[in-house]
């Protein structure tokens, strides 16, 4: 997970962390800007809820995705209650894939969300 920018943020709270502990979405916010280059690019800002059973603690998790493409949110998503299973994050870099689909985002349980990205970030851990 070293190619998450600002890894650090979580892993100071969480030692132990791990993509499958983000269990719920309670933001998604798909944005075009200009990037430095003068760009338009599009963003997606995600707030995932990471619960531990170890002292019942619940933190937000919000990433940031650079250059989305092929965006997919489907299945029961909407209401109050956006769970997803199985989240993982895969890194195509060594295949030297285009830069915009370098990773691959997946909710693999159910499909629920899916999308290729350039880069990952986390902005905060509350």
């Amino acid at each position: 997970m070293n190619f998450i920018k600002n890894i650090h943020k979580i892993i100071d709270k969480k030692p132990d962390f791990d993509l499958r502990q983000l269990n719920f979405i309670t933001i998604l916010n798909y944005y075009i800007d200009v990037n430095s280059e003068f760009e338009n690019v599009s963003y997606l800002e995600i707030c995932f809820v990471l619960e531990s059973n170890v002292q019942n603690e619940k933190l937000d998790v919000f990433i940031k995705f650079t250059n989305v493409s092929s965006l997919e949110v489907k299945g029961f998503f909407g209401g109050g209650y956006n769970q997803i299973l199985g989240f993982e994050i895969i890194d195509y870099g060594r295949d030297e894939w285009e830069k915009a689909t370098r990773y691959f985002i997946n909710d693999y349980e159910n499909s629920t969300l899916k999308f290729y990205c350039e880069s990952v970030e986390i902005l905060s851990v509350d």
